[in-house]
This record gives structure tokens, sequence and C-alpha cells, in this order.
């Protein structure tokens, strides 16, 4: 009897961890208006992780807020837990009827166990309703929050980050565009954070008309590649590759 059960246990313990992995599954997951996953991760034995944002009608007056989202899925695609985050900005709201937007962009997994998710917050300017910060949150496993962070960049009117990767000499690389509130500049940046996402460096490539960073990816070498886009005069919009060195500088 003692034999059996050992052997019921051990065969649900494999069939629940690592063959559960390969299962696949076609899942529509029914939410709010404009609902969208943008970045997908696995922590090993704890399953799926999706970060994007929650587009929805607040109230009858056809209020509107975007919240970031975050959802955990086990390995059959069922939900285990959903997060969403709201700044609920009331001066945004008095000022141009809505509470602000927030969104979830990208993420990394941290440590094998936390995840680092990366996006935007919007908070009230005088001078320009699109005055995005970058929103940093850390997760653990079970997807309950660890902290919050926001990073404001003075002079941007917004400031969107795609991607986030960890860097080989710690911390964390960022990228993504800016536009400047001045003059309108929509250049593409680069960010270094430490281990405690305090912002390191921060620089941005001039472009008379508009650049973006989609991807980053380091060299053995610790230099620093960013692929995205690049606007020329006219309309038209052109890959590009950029190399520059460890701590962001000049293309090398």
């Amino acid at each position: 009897m003692k034999k059996q059960l050992f052997i019921t246990i051990v065969l649900c313990y494999l069939y629940s961890m690592p063959f559960a992995q390969n299962v696949q599954f076609d899942r529509y997951y029914t939410m709010s208006t404009w609902s969208m996953g943008r970045k997908t991760l696995e922590i090993t034995n704890k399953g799926y992780y999706v970060m994007g944002s929650n587009n929805y009608w607040v109230d009858s007056t056809g209020t509107e807020n975007r919240t970031a989202l975050a959802m955990r899925f086990n390995y059959y695609g069922d939900t285990i837990k959903r997060w969403e985050y709201s700044g609920n900005d009331s001066l945004m709201l008095a000022h141009y009827g809505f509470p602000g937007e927030d969104q979830l962009m990208h993420g990394c997994i941290v440590n094998d166990s936390n995840l680092l998710a990366v996006g935007i917050t919007q908070i009230y300017n005088p001078v320009s309703m699109y005055d995005h910060d970058i929103l940093l949150v850390m997760f653990n496993s079970d997807l309950d929050t660890l902290w919050t962070n926001t990073i404001n960049c003075p002079g941007d009117s917004s400031i969107v980050p795609y991607s986030i990767i960890p860097s080989q000499s710690g911390g964390y690389l960022i990228g993504g565009h800016q536009n400047n509130a001045v003059n309108g500049a929509f250049t593409a940046f680069l960010m270094k954070l430490d281990a405690n996402c305090n912002v390191v460096w921060h620089h941005w490539y001039i472009n008379p008309f508009q650049s973006n960073v989609w991807s980053i990816a380091e060299a053995i070498d610790g230099s620093i590649l960013y692929s995205g886009s690049h606007l020329q005069l006219g309309g038209d919009g052109d890959p590009i590759l950029f190399k520059v060195d460890s701590n962001g500088n000049n293309p090398v």
C-alpha cells in the first residue's frame, strides 16, 4: 500500500511539473476594450507571465482609463493572478477628462525568481497632456508587488521605454524614445540603471526627425547594440542598428 501511494504521488508530481510545460493551448481572455499583452516571460516551474495594458471606460460619462496590466498563467493557460495599476491622477482628470495612462511595455527575469517590468505612467503637466514617465515594477514569482518606482526626465514631455534587459556589468539597460518639451525633438534613448534601479546614465541620439529604440542587446565586449526605426524627411521610415560603448557613448 505504501509503495502504491508513493508511486501515485511521484506520478502526480511528474505530470504537474515538467510535462505540463509541453502542453499546447489556444486561449482568448475576454477583458475590456483594447486590452493587450506586450511581453511574455516564463519562470521555470512557475508558469507564464504577460505584461501589457487594459483599456476601459471608467463610468457612464465615457471617461477612459488605461491601466498597466500583468497576468500570471499556469502551463495550461489558466489565469492564476491578475494585477493592474492606475495612477488615477485627479489633475489629469480635471484638466483633460481622463485620469491618465499606464502601461507595461516590457520586462525581464531577475535572479531566476523575480520579474522587473517597465512601462509608462502619466501625470498632469500644465504644458503637455502627454507627460509620460517611466514606470518600474518589481514582482516576485507569485506576481506580488515588491516595489514600484517612477523615473521622471525634466524637459521631456514624454519618455517611453520599449525594452529592458539585465546588464552584464550589473543593473539594467532601458531603451525607447523621448520627446523634448521645448523643441519637440523625438529621439531614441538608452538608459543605464544600477541594481537598485537608480539612473547611472541617460543618453539620447539626435535625429532631426524621429528615431526609436525597439530592442537592446549587449556584445561580448560590453558594448551595447540597439535596433529601431529612423524616420526620414518625407515620412519614409528605415530600420537602424547602432553600436555604442558600455557607457552609451559614440557609435563604435
